[in-house]
């Protein structure tokens, strides 16, 4: 809203809308399904590459310690496992998709 301080006026000047990017629109189970394994999908991905660095990290500072080196091997074993499952629960979803 814009007053006018000269003619003691207002006017509304509608630009557009603009709506929540919270705002879930989730009507069936399908949305659901599909909100849920796509949220597992953007947060899964970002994890699996932090798991990479902070592993060859610890490779890289492992050198005189084996400890490290068997942290950093599992770090990155189970990092590729995570991955894998993020990686195969989309595939399932997107074949459940295409098949009902």
């Amino acid at each position: 809203m814009i007053i006018n301080a000269a003619t003691k006026t207002t006017e509304t000047i509608i630009l557009g809308t603009l709506t929540s990017p919270f705002e879930l629109k989730v009507t069936t189970t399908k949305d659901l399904i599909n909100l849920i394994f796509d949220t597992l999908f953007y947060i899964g991905t970002p994890l699996f590459i932090l798991m990479l660095i902070i592993g060859g990290l610890f490779y890289i500072f492992s050198f005189s310690s084996s400890d490290l080196a068997q942290k950093a091997n599992k770090i990155l074993k189970y990092g590729v496992i995570g991955i894998s499952m993020v990686l195969l629960s989309k595939l399932i979803q997107l074949l459940v998709e295409i098949l009902f």
